[in-house]
């Protein structure tokens, strides 16, 4: 490695063309086409997971409620939970849900 250069997609691809600079070069580089989707698997996978995050979806919002709208709950150390519980829900709406999107469109 000479002194200009730092190991990019250039110098990996050293005697080819270099990626454009705003191409993923780590997509699929065969062109062949993606695997079919299998409905014997994708259909029962994707109702476990969806019932699965419904379930803690539901479950952190009535910790939620019950803390706030009883009044004999709301001591310092539950809104705490309200705190973990907020958090659980959002982990739970932006990671799990793509997580399972991307689960699903894989081949198996």
């Amino acid at each position: 490695m000479s002194l200009w250069t730092n190991g990019s997609s250039a110098d990996l691809h050293a005697g080819t063309d270099a990626p454009l600079p705003d191409s993923n070069s780590s997509s699929n580089l065969s062109g062949a086409p993606a695997a079919p989707l299998d409905l014997r698997r994708a259909v029962p996978v994707g109702m476990v997971l969806a019932s699965f995050i419904s379930f803690a979806i539901v479950g952190n919002i009535l910790v939620i409620l019950s803390v706030v709208c009883n009044r004999h709950l709301r001591i310092p150390t539950n809104y705490f939970i309200i705190n973990l519980a907020i958090g659980f829900v959002n982990v739970f709406i932006g990671v799990l849900l793509y997580d399972e999107n991307r689960l699903l469109h894989t081949p198996a």
